[in-house]
């Protein structure tokens, strides 16, 4: 394993380099974990989410092209994940759209996916119906938490 990840990098930034990153290596598998960046730059810059989701999109469907064009690597996609409870300076990102775009690649070029976000979102739920302090172990229903 390889890891090539550059922090606060874009999807554009990945697609630059990867004939040196990725096509030349040959790898047997491949997987790609990016876009938070592009969601956290779209937002502080104030693009239109069409245009940001477009350079998103063609972006990353490049990469996936030619990683099936050039080598004979499975691909593996993961979602975005964003845990908004955890971000200190609320930015409240977005990143559903984004996380669709690469649902609809992993279908569009059978590849793998793995639903980081969504495994996050149910974790932080549990977290908030379970909690531990060091006199006992309590658990709430839903219903608990309607006001």
């Amino acid at each position: 394993m390889v890891n090539k990840g550059i922090g606060g990098d874009v999807v554009e930034g990945l697609a630059s380099r990867w004939t040196t990153d990725i096509i030349e290596e040959n790898p047997d598998w491949v997987s790609i974990a990016i876009g938070i960046n592009n969601v956290a730059r779209a937002s502080m810059t104030n693009q239109k989410l069409e245009d940001a989701l477009n350079r998103f999109r063609d972006n990353y469907q490049e990469i996936i092209s030619r990683t099936r064009e050039e080598t004979n690597a499975r691909l593996i996609l993961l979602e975005i994940f964003y845990v908004a409870e955890e971000d200190k300076l609320h930015r409240n990102y977005n990143i559903t759209p984004y996380n669709e775009v690469i649902h609809e690649l992993a279908e569009d070029f059978g590849s793998i996916l793995v639903p980081v976000s969504s495994a996050f979102r149910l974790r932080t739920i549990e977290d908030l119906l379970f909690f531990k302090d060091e006199t006992r172990d309590s658990r709430f229903s839903e219903d608990d938490l309607v006001s």
